[in-house]
């Protein structure tokens, strides 16, 4: 497949990466409604229907995407270019959602709360109130965009550095059982967390994807299909490294079926 030039991500979109990253968003947002109402209403078979699986797999469809997509944007962008553009694409949102939620509970509650000016740096600070309650990805999220924007410097590093970023996380996971799928980590635990491996997996598959001859998409699907369906009954951590691999699989099988689409929307739908 002849790689996307990134330069032109705005106006091109995978069509069928979009409609992954849609649904694996519909599954978290399903999960967490279930979740919340089902304790709203003292309702847990509700929760039993739409269960964690939702949740973890969708994060994983995020984390193995965005391992995919920033290979690409590593080898296209210089590192300020790269790090302005993933600080527009996270922190602008996340603000604007936090301010009115914060809004809300100054009406509901009469009085203004002081603000978490630490949790809206989204940095790995260790237990504290995160105002959305479920913002715990994007740490990992900010954490990656930092190995890659250093990684914008050496981009032949590129490869390399996953490889021993894997073998660390592997080595803390299995023999010093350390640091494996922690929610509110500390800035010393979260590089070595089991929650890295899918951005990991993803990153070499953009990479493999690029350099090796792979199988056709139809295979590919078959494999990432396989292995996801082999990880539900996986016990952690052995789960994460197969969902990856498999989600991994389906990721480059649908950027190989589908050429990107021209889109031509404008900047307010952009923005929304």
């Amino acid at each position: 497949m002849n790689t996307t030039n990134v330069g032109s991500a705005i106006r091109q979109r995978n069509v069928g990466l979009q409609a992954l990253r849609g649904l694996a968003a519909g599954a978290v947002v399903v999960y967490h409604a279930a979740h919340f109402t089902a304790l709203r209403l003292n309702a847990p078979w509700l929760e039993s229907i739409f269960n964690g699986y939702w949740g973890y797999y969708g994060v994983m469809v995020f984390f193995v995407l965005s391992g995919f997509l920033m290979e690409s944007a590593v080898r296209h962008y210089g590192p300020s270019k790269f790090l302005f553009h993933r600080f527009l694409r996270l922190f602008p949102t996340y603000w604007l959602l936090f301010l009115c939620l914060y809004l809300a509970q100054v009406v509901r509650l009469h009085e203004f709360s002081p603000v978490p000016w630490s949790a809206l740096t989204l940095l790995p600070l260790g237990e504290m109130y995160r105002p959305l309650g479920v913002e715990w990805t994007l740490l990992y999220e900010v954490l990656f965009y930092g190995v890659c924007t250093l990684l914008c410097f050496r981009r032949r590093l590129f490869p390399y550095v996953m490889v021993l970023w894997l073998a660390i996380v592997i080595d803390a996971t299995y023999r010093h059982h350390q640091f494996g799928t922690v929610f509110q980590p500390i800035i010393t635990q979260i590089p070595f967390s089991l929650w890295n491996v899918g951005f990991i997996f993803g990153a070499m598959a953009g990479v493999i994807n690029r350099i090796s001859r792979l199988p056709d998409a139809p295979i590919l699907w078959l494999i990432g299909l396989a292995l996801v369906s082999m990880s539900i009954a996986a016990p952690q951590p052995l789960r994460m490294f197969i969902a990856s691999v498999g989600i991994a699989s389906i990721v480059v099988a649908l950027s190989r079926s589908q050429s990107p689409q021209v889109s031509a929307i404008g900047m307010p739908l952009r923005v929304l």
